[in-house]
Parts: structure tokens; C-alpha cells; sequence
């Protein structure tokens, strides 16, 4: 085994790849984020972006040459789980690819093992043959044949096809046919993408030639003359390679390395620079690049070279063979260097630098968030997205650029304060400056992205629009079609998503098991906005349609789930929905259990064995629905289920009238699971509950309404919980104790859209507390004009204050004050039919009042005539209480 067969297998360099990577890989999106709190838990569209980014983040650094960086990311990646077979073997591919880059031969022959043979493609196979020759099991290249055999050059994407040359070569090496390896070589150089694949082709090259050098005693001999004699000239150089060659060919490394480095300690040496960094490139060859003799000669390269393309091959190899650590150390210590030197010119490799530190500290970040160090992991991104900025600003026109701006974008995500539409605006920037149109259309989807993220999902879905229809007439991508529909949902551009998928459902270019995942979107958009008939509907039939044998089992099992959800929000439970979630529990039981699929069954589980005691409870069988609930608790107690089948259970016992008993089963939720989402709202139902009972049960709602406040100060309930307690004690009389909870609620909340409510109370309050006395009444006025001033109160409350501030006034004696502001009322909201139809039921119930009270003044002071107009408005805008305004009109 001679020339660069040898180095393949020894040196590991397989792997460096230029890819082209897409700022967000295929992936398919789905999971709405549930409309209620008892939907499946699937991953949102935001966590799909994320997961998609991670894997941009994991290519990027595999192209990097930071293979141990990518390999991390995408084992981590398939313990995520909820893949599709493509994603899965997608990820799996390039984790193989990290593996070989890595040496790892045995572990990435297990990582492609794993694809399932629906999923095995053309790079299936020649990552296969990489493997299977690196870890020796091609050694009589039979298997390496075999795998490339299956392999069809159109099937692989540009940056696979330089391997795919270099594989053809090695066999055409071990057939002894040396000037048709020669030619598949050079085509494999020839095809290189990028500087990093370039730079790893020229280092595979020196290291052929360092093997192809004829070793003999002879010439050991004749070599060693030669360097001796032309020491103190230029032509020394080839001498003194060669003669360092043949010694490390024969086995003799260490005089070897003793050769070269006396030459390098020759300061008569007068050839060139780039003939002196070879001398320490090849020092690091023969010790070899795994060594730290090795790192220390790549790493003195980099520091000191004066070639730049023999730098940026020792930069490539330390990159792919150091530590993490290490190699993040040295790229710190090389970036100091460069900052605190002054009238120096830059480093080479600059630029290179800083990327590579970029895509290290985003990969720290990721890592560190993923084990909980929130802090550590902002401060790691917040390096990652300033030495991005760096590159902008210095390397505009760098190779890398586009990655560049994905890393900014990916560091957002990081951010305490994502910042999107600055991701947005930079790749907008490089956008504007492409003019290649397939790049461009990446860039309007890497923009939409930024805005999905943001929540602009109208602007979202026009940039996914606009790159969709780019691609008519060529294979469309699902991942994009699927962020197109989410985008247009999440808009509240039903119908324009429902015309989008009936077409390219009729087009049929898009896989099934797309199609169900936009469906799923859809139908709990049509939840969302009250449709259920229609979403029970559209469900029903993706169902009946027979396709289900074509999609993964746990989406089937999803939307089976979301299907008997509906028919049981829509009310039509019978014996056969009972039925249907047996069958799907039983179905999901006999499912085998993987470190793979765990997560995935066990909420598929719990979530169906929820829906099967709800159906249960619903028809009437209370034994087997409480059963149910129980087995819940017992066996997945972690699960977001168990949590929530007390709710069920509370639900079920307050529809009996057990009240007291619904609200201990809540207080139990909260107690068991003090840490659960669910707690602060179990706490408030629990006071519902407790005021169902009556007065008796009053003193146990505040209570535990003020045990929800204490527990959970940060609950989006606070607000409301607070203004329970202020009217519980409006209903015990304690007028004082509730205007000091309405009291405390405006002075905290002052922002609070709703804090009109608080202000109507507190004003109800202090009406009470006034008495006859005319000072408290003058604040009392005060305070209700001023709830009239604020913005944006609704109409409906608009009317009650004015009609409270009117009985303040006539209360205090000022009648004329009183009928002024009654007459207020009527005009803005009765003079005109468009101004009438905005009042509510509330509106019109205070309208009502605000009248009644008006007419009955002017009864009092004798006109009737006016009492009766008043009257007649009544039964003309037929407000509540017209039998009354009929009554009086013929009293009068």
C-alpha cells in the first residue's frame, strides 16, 4: 500500500468538505404551537428553525475543518429525536463524514449502518467506500468496489464529486494503473470548491509526494552528499528534502526530522520563503499531525509562515487533529496577538481566524445552553457574533462571507433580545449585492426565516412566496412549502395556505408525509379560529384517503389523536369514539421502546391515554375514565399529561357539583408539581371552584388566590387573580380590604390593557365607602371622569363609567351635572344607528340604566314629556328593560 493510499488511511483526511449549505437545511416544520393547553406537545416551528440552524452550524464547521466541533453537534442532534427517515439519515450521512474526518472508521461504519435502505443514496454508498477502506475492511478493496459500484456521479452534489474522484483513484492505484489514478487525482483537485477542500487536496498531494520518493541506502547516500555540498546555497532546498524523505521512508523518523531541523537552523540558507515553510510542513508530516511534536510544528507554521497557501494547509490540518481546547487556545492567542500589535501588517490567515473562532464560540454556545449554562452561553455567542461583525467590517469580500452572515444570524438566537430584522437587514445587504439567481433566492428564504423568527409571518410568508415561486417548474423543497403554509397560518392567511396546499397536493410534489404535516398546521389553525366542523372535516378525510401506510407511524398516530381531539371538542362522542382511542392506546402499546423513539412514544402515549379518559368520562363511564387517569399518574408522572389529568378530573367532578372536591384535586395539582406550568392556573380554578360553593367558600377562593400570588409573582394570571380577591371582598362586604387589592393593582399594573377594570372597581368601592359624605363623593367623580380618559376603553365600559360617574354626581346633589353626563352618553352612542350597534350586551345593559335614571329624574321634576322621548329611545333601540320604559310611558 504506497503513495496517498497510505495516507488516506493513516493521516485521516477525509472529510473536509466545501459545502454548500443552505442557511436553513431541509427540514420539515411541524407542530403549530398547540391552541390549548392539551394538544400534543410537538415541536414548534421556531424549534424545528433552531434544530435547522444547528445543523447549518454543524456543516459550517465540518467545511470549516472543525470535524470534532461538527461531529458534537450532530450526535446531539439525533438524541433530539422526532426526525424524519430522511432527516435522520441526512444527519446521520454527515455525521459519518465528521467521523471519517476524524479517523473514527468503526463509528461512522455504525452511523451509516443505521439508515434504513429506503434512505441509502448515491452518497450513502460513497461515504460507505470512504469508511470501509479507512478502517481497513477494503483491503483487498473488493467492499470499496462494491460500494462505489452503486454509485452514480449525478446523484452526488458538487462538493461530494472530488471524493468520489479521489475513490476511483485509490482503486485505480491498487490495480497498478499509477497514470489513471495520477488523472482522477488531479480531476479530484481540479473540482475542489472552496480554499479549505483546496487547501485539504494539497495537503493529501504532498503527502503522495512525500511517498512516492524512491528509499534506498544508496540514494541515502548519494542525497546526503548533495545537501552537504550546497548547504550555504539555494540550491541546497531540494537536497535536503529528498534527503529528509528517503530516511522517513525507511523508518529512520527521527534523523529525519534532525535533518530538516538543522537546516531550518542554518541562517546561511538562502532559498525562499515558501521553501522554508514546506521544510516545517513537512517536519509536522513525518511527526505526524495527531503528535503534539505535530501541533507544535503546524502550530509555529501558522504563527510565523510567510506562505500563505502552505499556512492555510497547517492551519486546515490543526484544525482537524487538535483538541477543541487546544485549537480554540491558539486561535485566541494568534487574535490577541494581532490586536495588541501596532505597525505590523496582518496576519495571513486573519480573516480565516476569526471565522473559525466564530464558528468554535457558536458551537460552545449551543453546547453550553443545551446543559443549562444560559449566562455562559449568551457570553459565547456575544464572541461568536462580534468577531462576525469583525469579518464584515474587514473581510467583506472573504470567501466565507455568506457563512458570515449566517452566523450573525444564528448568534441572534443566542441573544437575551434576539434582534431578527438586523439579521434581516444584513442579509438583505448581500442579497442586493448577488447577482447569481439561485443564490438570491436563498437569500429571500434565509430573510424570511429572520422574519419568522421575529414574528412577521405576512412578511415571512411574501420572501418564502417569492423563492416558491422561483422554483415552479423544478422539484419543490417541502421544507420550504411547509414554512410557507406555517407563515401564512400563523398570519391568519387561512385561505391563501389552504389554496397553496390544494395545489401542490394536485401537483403532487410534495411527499405524503409532507402533505399530513402541513395538514396538521392547517387543521389546528381551523381549531384555533373556532372551525371546528371544518377542521373535523378536512382531518376526517386526509384520514379516509387510505395514504397513512406512507407516512411515519407516530405522525399517523398524531393525526388519528388530533381527530378524536376534535370530535370530542365538536360534542360528538359516541361508542365508536370510545372505540377509536382504545384502538389507537393499544396500538401505540405494542410499539417496541428505543433509546431513539422513547421521548416520541412516550408522549404519543400519554397524550392518547388523556383523550381516552376524557372520551370515557364524557360517556359516562366514570370507573374506566378515572382509571384511566390514574394509570396516568402511576406510570408517567413526569409527563405534561399526568400534570393535566387533574384538570380533567377537576373538570369531571365540578360537572357533578363536587365542587369542594374539584377544588382539592386542583390544590393537589399545584402541590404535587409546585414547578409546573399548570400550578398557578391550578391555584386560580381552584378559587373558582371554592366560589362556586357559595359564600361558605369565599374566605378559601382568597385564600388560595392569594397562595397563587405568593407562589408564582410572575404568573400571566396575577392581574386577574388579584381582581377576584378585590371582588370576592366586594361580595363580603369588605369594601375597605377590596379598594386596597384595586388599589395596589393600578399602582402595579399602570401599563395593564385592562386596567380599567380596576379603576371601575376601585370607583364602585369608594362609592360604597362614601356614604353621604360630599368630599368622599367629589373623589369619587374625579376618579370615574378620569377612567373615561383613558385610552382604548372599550365601549361597554365606557357606557358603565359614564353611567357610575352620573349616579356619583346625583348622589352628591349635582342633578344637573348628573343629567349632563347621561346626556352624553345617549349622544355618542345612540345619536347615530353605526355608533349604537357598538355596544355589547354590557354596553346595552348600562345604556339602559344610564336612560332609566335619566328619564326618572326629569319624572321627578314634573316633565313627563321629556321622561317620555327618553322613554320612546328605549323601545326604539330596544335596550334591555323597554317593558319598564313601556310601563312608565303608560303610567304617564
Amino acid at each position: 500500500m504506497t503513495l496517498i493510499l497510505y495516507h488516506i488511511r493513516v493521516f485521516g483526511l477525509f472529510g473536509l468538505l466545501s459545502l454548500a449549505v443552505p442557511f436553513l437545511s431541509e427540514t420539515l416544520l411541524y407542530g403549530q404551537t398547540p391552541v390549548e393547553t392539551d394538544s400534543p406537545d410537538l415541536l414548534s416551528p421556531e424549534g424545528q428553525l433552531v434544530r435547522s440552524w444547528r445543523k447549518t452550524a454543524a456543516k459550517s464547521a465540518l467545511e470549516s475543518g472543525l470535524s470534532a466541533t461538527a461531529r458534537d453537534i450532530y450526535s446531539r442532534l439525533l438524541k433530539d429525536g422526532a426526525w424524519t427517515p430522511e432527516e435522520e439519515a441526512e444527519i446521520r450521512l454527515e455525521l459519518a463524514l465528521a467521523q471519517i474526518a476524524q479517523g473514527r472508521y468503526s463509528e461512522a461504519h455504525q452511523s451509516i449502518n443505521q439508515i434504513k435502505a429506503a434512505q441509502r443514496n448515491d452518497r450513502f454508498y460513497l461515504y460507505q467506500a470512504m469508511a470501509r477502506y479507512g478502517d481497513g475492511r477494503g483491503s483487498d478493496m473488493t467492499a470499496v468496489q462494491s460500494a462505489l459500484d452503486r454509485v452514480a456521479l449525478p446523484g452526488l452534489n458538487v462538493q461530494d464529486r472530488p471524493w468520489y474522484y479521489v475513490m476511483l483513484g485509490v482503486l485505480a492505484e491498487m490495480s497498478g494503473k499509477g497514470e489513471e489514478a495520477d488523472r482522477l487525482y488531479a480531476q479530484a483537485e481540479q473540482a475542489a470548491g472552496s480554499g479549505f477542500q483546496r487547501s485539504y487536496f494539497e495537503a493529501l498531494s504532498f503527502r503522495h509526494q512525500i511517498r512516492s520518493v524512491p528509499s534506498t541506502e544508496a540514494i541515502v547516500a548519494d542525497l546526503k552528499g548533495r545537501w552537504e555540498r550546497y548547504k550555504e546555497d539555494t540550491a541546497s532546498y531540494p537536497y535536503v528534502r529528498e534527503y529528509a524523505i528517503v530516511l522517513y521512508n525507511l523508518g529512520q523518523v527521527e534523523e529525519a526530522r534532525e535533518v530538516i531541523a538543522s537546516e531550518r537552523r542554518n541562517k546561511n540558507a538562502v532559498y525562499g520563503a515558501r521553501d522554508r515553510d514546506q521544510l516545517l510542513l513537512l517536519d509536522a508530516m513525518m511527526a505526524g499531525p495527531d503528535s503534539a511534536d505535530g501541533h507544535d510544528a503546524l502550530k509555529n507554521l501558522v504563527r510565523n509562515g510567510e506562505s500563505r497557501d502552505i499556512m492555510a494547509i497547517a492551519l486546515n490540518l490543526l484544525a482537524r487533529h487538535a483538541g477543541s481546547q487546544e485549537f480554540a487556545e491558539f486561535l485566541n492567542e494568534i487574535i490577541a496577538s494581532q490586536q495588541s500589535a501596532t505597525n505590523q501588517p496582518s496576519h495571513p490567515l486573519l480573516g480565516q481566524l476569526y471565522f473559525l473562532r466564530s464558528q468554535m464560540s457558536l458551537s460552545q454556545a449551543d453546547r453550553l445552553r443545551s446543559a443549562g449554562q444560559v449566562d455562559a452561553a449568551k457570553e459565547a455567542a456575544a464572541l461568536a457574533e462580534k468577531d462576525a461583525g469583525y469579518l464584515l467590517d474587514h473581510f467583506p469580500g472573504m470567501q466565507q462571507i455568506a457563512g458570515v452572515y449566517r452566523l450573525l444570524a444564528y448568534a441572534t438566537l443566542h441573544r437575551a433580545s434576539p434582534q431578527y430584522r438586523v439579521a434581516a437587514d444584513y442579509l438583505t445587504q448581500l442579497r442586493d449585492q448577488t447577482e447569481d439567481a439561485q443564490r438570491r433566492q436563498e437569500l429571500n428564504r434565509m430573510i424570511g426565516d429572520c422574519y419568522f423568527l421575529n414574528g412577521d409571518y405576512s412578511n415571512a410568508a411574501d420572501f418564502y412566496e417569492a423563492v416558491r415561486s422561483a422554483q415552479l417548474g423544478g422539484e419543490m423543497s417541502g421544507a420550504l412549502f411547509l414554512r410557507l403554509i406555517t407563515a401564512e397560518v400563523r398570519a391568519g392567511q387561512i385561505e391563501d395556505a389552504l389554496i397553496h396546499v390544494d395545489q401542490i397536493d394536485f401537483a403532487g410534489s410534495i411527499s405524503v408525509e409532507e402533505r399530513w404535516r402541513v395538514e396538521w398546521n392547517l387543521i389546528q389553525a381551523l381549531q384555533a379560529g373556532g372551525e371546528l366542523e371544518k377542521a373535523l372535516e378536512r382531518v376526517s378525510l386526509l384520514l379516509d384517503e387510505g395514504q397513512g401506510t406512507n407516512v411515519s407511524a407516530y405522525l399517523d398516530i398524531r393525526l388519528r389523536w388530533l381527530q378524536l381531539h376534535l370530535t370530542v371538542l365538536s360534542g360528538r362522542i359516541d361508542d365508536g369514539t370510545a372505540e377509536a382511542a382504545n384502538k389507537l392506546y393499544s396500538r401505540i402499546e405494542v410499539i417496541p421502546v428505543t433509546d431513539q423513539n422513547r421521548e416520541e412514544l412516550s408522549l404519543l402515549k400519554t397524550e392518547v391515554l388523556l383523550l381516552k379518559a376524557k372520551v370515557e368520562l364524557r360517556q359516562g363511564m366514570d370507573e374506566a375514565g378515572l382509571n384511566s387517569l390514574k394509570l396516568l399518574r402511576s406510570d408517567y408522572a413526569a409527563s405534561s399529561a399526568a400534570q393535566r389529568s387533574y384538570m380533567v378530573e377537576a373538570d369531571y367532578l365540578a360537572s357533578t357539583g363536587s365542587f369542594e372536591m374539584a377544588q382539592a384535586k386542583l390544590s393537589e395539582l399545584a402541590n404535587t408539581y409546585p414547578q409546573s406550568t399548570y400550578a398557578p392556573e391550578a391555584l386560580f380554578e381552584a378559587a373558582l371552584n371554592a366560589e362556586r360553593r357559595g359564600p361558605e367558600g369565599y374566605t378559601d377562593a382568597i385564600r388560595l388566590l392569594d397562595s397563587m400570588a405568593q407562589r408564582y409573582p410572575d404568573t400571566s394570571l396575577l392581574f386577574f387573580g388579584r381582581m377576584r380577591q378585590g371582588d370576592l371582598l366586594r361580595q363580603m362586604n369588605n369594601f375597605a380590604g377590596a379598594l386596597t387589592v384595586y388599589e395596589n393593582l393600578i399602582n402595579r399594573y399602570p401599563e395593564n390593557p385592562l386596567r380599567y377594570l380596576a379603576e371601575l372597581s376601585r370607583a364602585d368601592c369608594m362609592m360604597a365607602l362614601a356614604g353621604e359624605n360630599p368630599a368622599a363623593l367629589d373623589e369619587v367623580v374625579v376618579n370615574l371622569e378620569r377612567v373615561l380618559d383613558l385610552p382604548n376603553l372599550p365601549v361597554d365600559f365606557q357606557v358603565e363609567a359614564g353611567y357610575k360617574w352620573a349616579m356619583a354626581l346625583q348622589k352628591k346633589g349635582a342633578l344637573t351635572e348628573s343629567r349632563e353626563v347621561c346626556a352624553l352618553m345617549m349622544q355618542r352612542f345612540l345619536r347615530e344607528e353605526a355608533q349604537a350597534v357598538q355596544l355589547d350586551r354590557p354596553g346595552r345593559y348600562w345604556m339602559s340604566r344610564t336612560m332609566l335614571a335619566l328619564a326618572a329624574s326629569w319624572e321627578a321634576d314634573g316633565d313627563a314629556a321629556e321622561a317620555k322621548s327618553i322613554y320612546l329611545k328605549m323601545i326604539a333601540y330596544d335596550l334591555p328593560g323597554r317593558s319598564i320604559a313601556q310601563a312608565r310611558i303608560d303610567a304617564l
